[in-house]
C-alpha cells in the first residue's frame, strides 16, 4: 500500500482488517488513495461533525470504508448477544438511528419473525401481523453467522458483539457475508417499499406531534396570564389542585377549558396521556376558548380578592371557597365576561347581605319551595330587597340535616325549627376580626343557601 501511494492513515486504518479488506475495483483503490469513500467520488468527512464517526470501523464480515451517505443507505449496525444458555438463539438489536439500511434491517427480521411464528402457530390467522419498526428480535444462528462470530475471536464471550453487515456488496466481495446471508434473510424489493412507506409514515406522525407540541406551547404561553390567576388560588401540581381547577372551570361554564390548567406533579412533567387531552384544545375555536379561559380566570381572581379582603389562605379548601363558587355558579357567561371588578362586586355585596328564609305564601306544607330574601347593603343596590324562590329535594333536606346537626321529623322537608336554625346560621357575624368557627358556619349555610336551584333575577347581573 505504501508503494501506491495510500496514505498514512488510511493505512493504519486497513492493516489490522487485513482479512476482511478488498480492493475490488478501481473506484475503491481511488477511494484509499485520496482518502475518501469507497463507493462513491464523494469526500469520507462531510461537513458535519457527526460524519467523523464513519471513520472507525467495529466488527464485521467485510470491512469497507463509506461516506455517511453510503452507510446510510447499505449499511447496518447491530448488537447481538445471547438469547438463551443453548447459545442457538441470539437476541439482535438494530441501532436506533432511522437510516435506510437500518429501516429495511429491521422489516426483514421483523417479516421473518413474524413468519416464523405463523408456521409455529396452530392458529396462523391470530397472528399479529409484523412489527417493521421493531428493533430487538431474536433469530437462530446460521453457518455464516458462526462462521463471522469465530473469526471476531468470540466477541459475545465478554459482552455484546458489535457489527455492521451490507445489505448489498460490490462486485468481487463474496455473498455470503451480507446482511441476509448471515441473518437468514432474503432481499426483497416489497419489503424494502414497505420499510420506506413505514418510516416516512413515522417521520409524518413525529412531525405532527412536533407540530402539536408548539401550538399547545403557544397556547400556553398566550394565556399564561389566566394561568397564573388559576394557579394562585389552586395547589398546582397536586391531585387536590386538579379537583379545585375542575371547580373553577365548573363554575365558570368553561369546564372544556380545565387542561389548561393542569399541572404536572414531578417536575412540572405530564404523563402522555394529559398531553393528549390537553392537545384536544387546539381543536377547539379559539374565540371560544379565549371566551372560556378569561371567564375561569375571573372566578378565580375574584376568589383571590375574598381571600386576601380576609385574610384567608387562597390554596386550600375551605367553607368561603365553597360559599364564593356556589354564588358564582348562578352567574350567567355573559356576566361572569364583564371582569373581576364587577363581579367582585356583587359577590361581596351578596355575600353581606341579611337573608331571611321563609315559605312562599301560596305553598302548601309539603311544598319544597323555598323564598329566601336578601337585604342588600352597599353599593349600587343599597337598602334593596331581592326575593328569589328556591327549591331543594330529600337529598339536599338530608345533607343540611348532617351537616348542621338538624333532626329531620317525619317527611323529608324542611321544618320552622330547621328554617330558624339554619338562619341562624347564614347571619352569623361575617367582619374580618369575628371568630373563625362563627365563619366558617355561616360559610357552611350560605353555600347550601347559594347552591339551591333558583332563578336569580335579571336586574342584579345586568
Amino acid at each position: 500500500m505504501e508503494e501506491v501511494g495510500i496514505p498514512v492513515d488510511r493505512r493504519m486504518a486497513l492493516v489490522p482488517f487485513a482479512d476482511r479488506t478488498w480492493f475490488h475495483d478501481n473506484r475503491s483503490l481511488l477511494g484509499h488513495l485520496a482518502g475518501g469513500c469507497e463507493l462513491c467520488p464523494g469526500p469520507l468527512v462531510g461537513a458535519a461533525a457527526r460524519a467523523r464517526r464513519y471513520h472507525q470501523f467495529i466488527d464485521g464480515p467485510v470491512m469497507l470504508i463509506a461516506c455517511a451517505a453510503c452507510k446510510a443507505k447499505g449499511c447496518v449496525d447491530l448488537e447481538v448477544s445471547y438469547a438463551d444458555a443453548t447459545g442457538q438463539v441470539l437476541k439482535v438489536r438494530v441501532e436506533h438511528e432511522e437510516t435506510v439500511a437500518n429501516n429495511y434491517a429491521r422489516a426483514l427480521l421483523g417479516k421473518q419473525g413474524a413468519h416464523l411464528k405463523r408456521m409455529r402457530s396452530k392458529r396462523a390467522a391470530r397472528v399479529l401481523p409484523a412489527k417493521l419498526g421493531k428493533r430487538v428480535h431474536r433469530v437462530d444462528v446460521t453457518d455464516a453467522l458462526s462462521l463471522c462470530y469465530w473469526n471476531s475471536n468470540h466477541r459475545m464471550s465478554h459482552g455484546s458483539w458489535y457489527l455492521e453487515l451490507w445489505h448489498t456488496l460490490p462486485e468481487g466481495l463474496p455473498r455470503c457475508t451480507t446482511f441476509g446471508a448471515l441473518m437468514g434473510v432474503r432481499n426483497s424489493d416489497k419489503v424494502r417499499k414497505e420499510a420506506r412507506d413505514h418510516a416516512a409514515l413515522l417521520r409524518a406522525r413525529r412531525r405532527d406531534a412536533a407540530q402539536k407540541r408548539v401550538a399547545l406551547s403557544k397556547l400556553m404561553s398566550a394565556f399564561m396570564g389566566e394561568r397564573d390567576a388559576v394557579c394562585a388560588v389552586v395547589r398546582a401540581g397536586a391531585f387536590e389542585g386538579w379537583v379545585q381547577a375542575i371547580e373553577l372551570c365548573s363554575a365558570a361554564r368553561a369546564f372544556e377549558a380545565r387542561w389548561l390548567f393542569r399541572w404536572g406533579g414531578h417536575g412540572g412533567l405530564a404523563p402522555i396521556e394529559w398531553r393528549d387531552n390537553q392537545q384536544k384544545l387546539l381543536q377547539m375555536d379559539r374565540a371560544a376558548l379565549g371566551a372560556a379561559v378569561r371567564r375561569v380566570a375571573t372566578v378565580a381572581r375574584v376568589l383571590y380578592r375574598g381571600f386576601r379582603r380576609y385574610s384567608s389562605y387562597s390554596k386550600e379548601g375551605s367553607p368561603e371557597r365553597s360559599a364564593m363558587l356556589s354564588l358564582m355558579r348562578n352567574f350567567s357567561p355573559a356576566f361572569l365576561e364583564r371582569g373581576p371588578a364587577v363581579v367582585d362586586q356583587i359577590v361581596e355585596l351578596v355575600r353581606c347581605a341579611a337573608i331571611e328564609l321563609t315559605y312562599p305564601a301560596n305553598s302548601c306544607n309539603n311544598s319544597q319551595t323555598l323564598l329566601v330574601t336578601y337585604t342588600l347593603a352597599g353599593e349600587p343596590f343599597d337598602g334593596r330587597r331581592m326575593e328569589i324562590v328556591s327549591y331543594f329535594s330529600d337529598h339536599i333536606v338530608q345533607r343540611i340535616c348532617k351537616k348542621f346537626g338538624f333532626l329531620p321529623v317525619g317527611d323529608e322537608t324542611l321544618t320552622q325549627v330547621m328554617l330558624r336554625g339554619l338562619r341562624a346560621c347564614v347571619n352569623r357575624p361575617f367582619a374580618a376580626g369575628t371568630d373563625k368557627h362563627d365563619r366558617a358556619i355561616r360559610n357552611k349555610a350560605r353555600a347550601e343557601i347559594f347552591g339551591l336551584p333558583a332563578v336569580w333575577p335579571t336586574w342584579l347581573l345586568a
